[in-house]
């Protein structure tokens, strides 16, 4: 089944409002437009999820034929009693932090999960003593899953957390990309394409200097997927020695100020590891007066937001989509705990994002 378009879902999500009082006798269910946008189906989904509640009695045409909850609809759903019983879970969303990206990713899902009629428990692994102990809970409690973006040092992850949770068979899909050691359902972006796409559209631009901005102290992962990126796109395009400046040196200012004074005569192309490195870059282009799309183009990752959603920077950036890494995780998620008790060697799932472009 899909996570989303099949009308027992909606079925269930009544049912579970019914049962817990918040639809009473007389209550009048939500329009089959309104249903049909929160569950983002077709209305004749909808259609056939309220002809099967009033099929069943739990539901009635009212006045205008409207569908309303009928007076004995709680009695008819505990007679019925396996289908919402069977579809209720209740999972773990485990995060590093309260940041707007992940904020935002944990609202989707969030949202996503309650109207499947699944509760969520969110939860911090701030550090890697704060991980075992929310691990150790998880499996106290009996969660059905986990959705986790891993608590990492130097990129790595403490892989005796996740092998507990393997042990005691809990479906957990990891937010980021898994240690080549540690294979496990995970959703990312693919940070090598990413780089090396946008190293190469600098040098279709005519950017006669392409060089790279990073940050040691980021996700080693991460960081060497990019780095990859960037280089292979180099030898690929027959570059010039690669250019790379770290942030996280306390000389990175003066060498990237010498640099680009002595590469004055060329336009510089900067691949950008993120956009919460622009601050550092910033500065040192103002001193020189350099000119957007005159003297240089960054392109890069974008991981800063405001409180919409919306991309705070006025430059082009590489785009990560938070929804779909959210939908896909679920998506990952539920086939895992729907197939646990019947394949327990299923095949690991991997839904790697590639980037687009997106100017602002």
């Amino acid at each position: 089944m899909g996570l989303y378009l099949v009308y027992e879902q909606i079925v269930n999500y009544y049912f579970k409002k019914i049962l817990e009082k918040e639809l009473l006798p007389g209550d009048q269910l939500e329009s089959e437009i309104a249903t049909a946008k929160k569950f983002e189906v077709s209305r004749g989904t909808v259609t056939k999820a309220f002809n099967y509640l009033k099929k069943i009695g739990v539901c009635s045409s009212g006045r205008g034929q409207k569908t309303v909850v009928s007076l004995d609809a709680v009695d008819i759903i505990r007679c019925l009693n396996a289908t919402i019983s069977d579809s209720h879970k209740i999972i773990c969303i485990l995060v590093v932090n309260k940041d707007e990206y992940l904020g935002y990713i944990v609202r989707c899902i969030k949202e996503r999960a309650e109207l499947m009629g699944w509760s969520c428990v969110v939860m911090y692994n701030y550090d890697q003593i704060q991980e075992k102990i929310c691990i150790e809970k998880i499996i106290e409690k009996k969660y059905d899953g986990l959705i986790v973006t891993p608590y990492r040092s130097n990129g790595h992850f403490c892989k005796e957390n996740y092998q507990k949770l393997q042990k005691e068979k809990i479906p957990f899909v990891m937010i980021g990309k898994p240690d080549k050691c540690f294979q496990c359902n995970a959703v990312y972006t693919d940070d090598f394409m990413g780089s090396y796409d946008i190293t190469n559209k600098l040098i279709s631009d005519k950017y006669g200097q392409i060089i790279h901005v990073t940050d040691r102290r980021e996700d080693k992962i991460v960081y060497d997927d990019r780095m990859k990126g960037y280089l292979e796109a180099l030898i690929s395009s027959n570059q010039k020695t690669p250019k790379i400046f770290d942030c996280s040196d306390i000389r990175f200012k003066k060498h990237l100020t010498e640099f680009l004074k002595a590469s004055a005569e060329k336009k510089i192309g900067i691949n950008l590891y993120s956009d919460k490195l622009e601050p550092y870059i910033r500065p040192v282009l103002e001193a020189l007066d350099l000119k957007s799309e005159i003297n240089y183009k960054m392109i890069g990752f974008h991981e800063q937001y405001d409180n919409n959603g919306n991309i705070e920077n006025n430059y082009l950036f590489m785009g990560v989509r938070r929804k779909e890494i959210a939908i896909h995780s679920l998506s990952i998620l539920k086939n895992c705990m729907e197939s646990a008790t019947t394949d327990e060697n299923s095949c690991v799932t991997h839904t790697i994002f590639s980037s687009g472009y997106k100017v602002i």
